[in-house]
């Protein structure tokens, strides 16, 4: 009988407060992988992150993490955990995996897809980039044609653009030998698409001609449209294919010592006075109140009880008369 499936929401604490642009990733599977590897589930592009870092699995009816022996370990309840060791992660736990912070909730949600999983992953690579003050937005250069020493931004992860000789058209190119809407390009996940868009002459990528459906445009790869030529320039896939590539990079010590990031504040709701008033000392009112209480509740066999009382104490007495006389 197999291993039953984890129900996880994993945000990617990409800066040092919560952010609504963090990647928030939901998973389903028995055991999760993480590390630089794409073929992880949790894909995360870093020199920090070793290829294959740590797993999340079940185990005695607990979820836990462990460390599969990364070069730069796991930080979790303040303190790197052995490697092979199994730590319980509780609803709501920042981990550290290398130099990146993990928010993992216990939850349920519809599992992500692959171009999820390459999104969260382009966005670290873009926050690295953004650290560094380069450049992270894809762009087409016009390195041919009428228009040769152009360049448009594809500044919008989630727009397609249209290039072509319309007015209309989001990058409008003078080249008479195009069409008004010749083709579309944004991203998915992580790779940029181009599409013809029913062109007259058609569009030729490496000198292959492009179909209907779209196919990736990758860094540095030429486009032929009419007479025009355009090449991609796009830093996030050199970034991150550079990384791909990269050993292990060993953290040093102050960067272990870097808390997480901060998380917001539970909110406390102060209980009503009436709530406190079983701890607060009676005032003189009150003893009067409760004085009067009990002398309402002394009853017909009370009184008996202090005369029997009484009677019993003068009987001790007149014993005690008589022997020492």
């Amino acid at each position: 009988m197999g291993a039953a499936n984890m129900a996880l929401t994993v945000i990617l604490r990409l800066g040092q407060r919560p952010d609504e642009r963090d990647p928030i990733l939901m998973l389903d599977a028995p055991r999760i992988v993480i590390g630089r590897s794409a073929n992880c589930e949790i894909w995360l592009p870093d020199p920090s992150v070793s290829m294959r870092h740590a797993c999340i699995r079940r185990s005695k009816g607990k979820t836990v993490i462990i460390d599969e022996g990364s070069l730069n370990g796991i930080v979790a309840a303040g303190s790197r955990l052995p490697a092979q060791t199994p730590h319980t992660l509780r609803d709501g736990e920042l981990v550290r995996v290398g130099r990146v912070w993990l928010q993992i909730h216990l939850a349920a949600g519809v599992a992500s897809g692959p171009e999820q999983v390459e999104a969260a992953a382009m966005a670290l690579v873009e926050r690295a980039l953004e650290e560094d003050g380069d450049a992270t937005c894809p762009q087409l250069l016009v390195t041919e044609g009428p228009d040769e020493g152009g360049q448009f931004t594809l500044a919008e992860a989630e727009h397609d653009y249209t290039v072509g000789r319309s007015e209309g058209a989001d990058f409008v190119l003078a080249d008479e030998g195009i069409s008004r809407r010749h083709i579309s390009v944004g991203r998915a996940g992580a790779a940029i698409v181009v599409r013809d868009l029913g062109s007259k002459e058609g569009t030729w990528l490496q000198g292959v001609q492009l179909p209907r459906d779209g196919v990736p445009w990758e860094d540095g790869q030429s486009l032929a449209l009419g007479s025009t030529v355009l090449t991609l320039r796009d830093p996030l896939a050199g970034a991150l294919a550079e990384m791909m590539v990269a050993s292990d990079v060993k953290m040093g010590n102050s960067e272990y010592e870097l808390g997480p990031p901060t998380t917001p504040a539970p909110a406390v709701v102060a209980a009503p006075a009436a709530a406190h008033h079983e701890v607060e000392a009676p005032v003189e009112e009150d003893r009067r109140i409760l004085g009067a209480e009990l002398d309402e509740g002394i009853g017909g066999v009370d009184i008996a009880v202090v005369i029997l009382a009484f009677g019993l104490l003068a009987l001790s007495a007149i014993g005690l008369m008589f022997l020492l006389g």
